[in-house]
């Protein structure tokens, strides 16, 4: 973790060509230890500001994770985490709403839930949860954690646009063998953003086979079964209806089928801009659907009454 200058101008932000200071840890503590989460926090300070980063290892997960607070309180600075890396690398791409594009690189763009660094044999994909921006630059992947500034453009920003003040920040970083496509790094990144919550029980007389006295391993409402077709939101309508949007990510032309925990009596079909593609009445509980490369598609449900 990092600290330079700033000018103190959000739209012209020309930071120090070097960092001021450093992280310097003052202690160390572990949190957790284990059997399903393993956690150490380094407490210390950051250019005058207080600072705390905790490294967090779940079981399975197959990532790190870094959770950052910080005490905010030296204006028109900058805090970035940086991650070197030394591999001979292929690109540098990232994804945006509903697509995965290459990077320039030493140019900072705003990034949805992941940016890649990757080779032809291995990876490592830095998996985000609201970093405002990331780039490349001579072999360093930086997330820029915070700007703090007094001026947009000539007119002064308010108090509020200095940052000051307590900060949480939390990304993790995934390392995998193979091509971008290996590692299915949007996969990696749903599930850090949005991990899965349980609600409310699975009653095993609700989903389990005839004669089968345990619940299955899973049970959902609505999965596909393609690794780049992601399902991105699920929400009930008026009427009891059920409206899901998917879409892929690679650039694939690809056929998918989307699986229902509910018998369906009638699907809909729309595109990005809600305009009906077609309606028909699926067989059981499952419907196939072609995606086009980065297509969305808008799925609205009515489910069966008998359901």
């Amino acid at each position: 973790l990092v600290m330079h200058d700033e000018d103190g101008t959000l739209d012209r932000p020309r930071e120090s060509r070097k960092p001021i200071a450093k992280f310097v840890a003052h202690g160390a503590d572990v949190v957790e230890n284990g059997p399903l989460r393993a956690a150490i926090r380094f407490s210390g300070t950051l250019g005058g500001n207080d600072m705390a980063i905790t490294y967090r290892l779940d079981a399975g997960a197959r990532r790190l994770e870094i959770i950052t607070d910080i005490e905010f309180r030296t204006p028109k600075k900058s805090v970035f985490a940086e991650f070197p890396s030394f591999f001979v690398d292929r690109g540098f791409h990232a994804e945006v709403p509903f697509g995965i594009v290459p990077h320039r690189e030493a140019e900072e763009d705003a990034v949805l839930n992941f940016c890649e660094r990757f080779s032809n044999w291995h990876g490592v994909a830095f998996l985000n949860e609201g970093i405002p921006a990331w780039r490349l630059k001579r072999g360093v992947v930086r997330a820029t954690l915070l700007r703090s500034f007094t001026h947009l453009g000539n007119r002064e920003a308010g108090p509020t646009a200095m940052n000051l003040g307590r900060h949480r920040f939390r990304y993790a970083v995934h390392a995998h063998p193979g091509t971008i496509r290996d590692g299915k790094a949007w996969k990696r990144a749903q599930s850090f953003v949005r991990p899965l919550r349980v609600v409310g029980p699975v009653m095993a007389s609700n989903v389990a086979p005839t004669g089968s006295r345990r619940a299955p391993d899973s049970a959902s409402l609505a999965r596909v079964d393609r690794d780049n077709v992601m399902l991105s939101s699920l929400r009930a309508l008026p009427g009891g209806d059920v409206e899901m949007r998917v879409y892929e990510t690679v650039g694939e032309l690809c056929d998918v089928r989307l699986f229902f925990g509910l018998p369906v009596a009638e699907l809909t079909v729309a595109d990005l801009n809600d305009e009906t593609l077609k309606s028909f009445t699926p067989d059981g509980k499952t419907v196939r659907l072609t995606m086009h490369p980065f297509e969305v598609k808008t799925c609205r449900l009515r489910l069966s009454r008998d359901s």
